[in-house]
């Protein structure tokens, strides 16, 4: 039975890689983004949108994008601002449906084209492997790279 201490580490070592990770990743779609006028909030949003053909009332995009309605409505009031979205229809109804406007449309589909850079991805991956390896130690990396080769293995460090 391992000890509790050393479980205690295990898991500290991997609560500040995983936050390595979303940090690392929020900076690359950040920096990919900058171009575009957008952050790394406003993507998931558009995402969520544009696989929609009827649109989202915002408690339909909460529950797709994970996040409560208040952050949708201000994620609506900014990308409304720069007319990436717009309402489904302008009749009054209550639930309004948010959609991608033509310009939304464009701009994702630019930003989609920039995102399969595979070259880009690698690079998230080589910061990420050194930052693993720098706090969760070379050993429990080298677990890693054995039981998954097809991951964390590809990254040179």
């Amino acid at each position: 039975m391992p000890d509790n201490k050393n479980a205690n580490d295990r898991f500290m070592r991997f609560s500040i890689a995983m936050e390595t990770i979303s940090k690392n990743v929020q900076k690359y779609k950040n920096e990919q983004l900058s171009p575009f006028g957008l952050k790394s909030m406003h993507l998931m949003f558009l995402y969520c949108l544009g696989q929609s053909d009827d649109g989202l009332t915002a408690t339909e995009l909460s529950k797709s994008c994970g996040v409560d309605k208040a952050f949708i409505s201000r994620m609506a009031t900014d990308l409304r601002s720069m007319g990436y979205i717009g309402y489904a229809d302008e009749d009054g109804h209550y639930k309004k449906r948010l959609e991608l406007t033509q310009q939304g449309r464009e701009i994702m589909a630019k930003a989609h084209c920039q995102s399969r850079d595979h070259q880009a991805f690698l690079c998230i991956a080589q910061g990420c492997k050194k930052e693993l390896a720098d706090k969760a130690g070379q050993d429990s990396l080298a677990d890693i790279d054995q039981q998954h080769p097809n991951t964390l293995g590809r990254a040179k460090l």
